[in-house]
């Protein structure tokens, strides 16, 4: 089913090409039998028709090749909240062609993101670890992106109510954060700390100072 869902446009190009050699011997023994005068106009239709299909079809099968197309695809289906089919496009994109850095980073960032709105949490921290290994080979990257892998690790764990782990991973993204993104990170780790084990015999407060160097 998931080759069938990837190469689309192939099975649809072959049954055309099929329905196009399928009418054109059934015409053609039409005519050969003294047939209607209109044999002629709907074999020549129909050769058309497929001839324009398997066309078209062979463009959209062409377009595969481009990472970049096929990585806009799986954005726009990430937007729409189509988390499955993004999933699926942005997978595509990082087999067809070896991407940059970048393009890595980001599929993979976005992915996590699906999977973790999907429910799928361990396929999202998967995710976001190839995402935060790429960051990490990129010492010249703003550490913001740290944060970004950071506060996805945190949702997911939240999620799977592995409060310790967590906040740890809220207190990263916090540390790696731009100073207009600290107070958001800060709301984080206030929201998870009560359920965590440190809530039993410290203040947020204090545990946030012993934490911090």
């Amino acid at each position: 089913m998931e080759w069938l869902q990837d190469n689309w446009q192939w099975t649809i190009t072959t049954l055309i090409a099929f329905a196009g050699a399928g009418g054109f011997t059934y015409l053609q023994k039409k005519a050969s039998k003294g047939g209607a005068k209109w044999v002629p106009f709907v074999f020549g239709l129909i050769v058309g028709v497929s001839l324009v299909m398997a066309v078209i079809g062979v463009k959209q099968i062409n377009s595969k090749d481009d990472p970049t197309l096929i990585y806009q695809r799986g954005k726009t289906y990430y937007d729409a909240q189509e988390y499955a089919e993004a999933i699926r496009y942005f997978k595509q994109a990082e087999k067809v062609l070896e991407l940059n850095d970048i393009n890595r980073a980001s599929t993979a960032f976005y992915r996590g993101w699906a999977h973790c709105k999907l429910g799928e949490y361990k396929k999202a921290i998967d995710c976001f670890h190839e995402y935060l290994a790429i960051c990490n080979s990129n010492p010249q990257w703003p550490k913001t992106n740290l944060a970004l892998a950071y506060d996805g690790f945190g949702c997911s764990y939240e999620k799977q109510e592995l409060f310790d782990k967590a906040l740890d991973s809220f207190f990263k993204a916090y540390e790696n954060a731009k100073s207009t993104s600290k107070e958001e990170y800060m709301d984080n780790m206030r929201r998870v700390y009560e359920s965590t084990s440190h809530a039993e015999t410290l203040s947020f407060d204090d545990w946030l100072t012993d934490a911090q160097p």
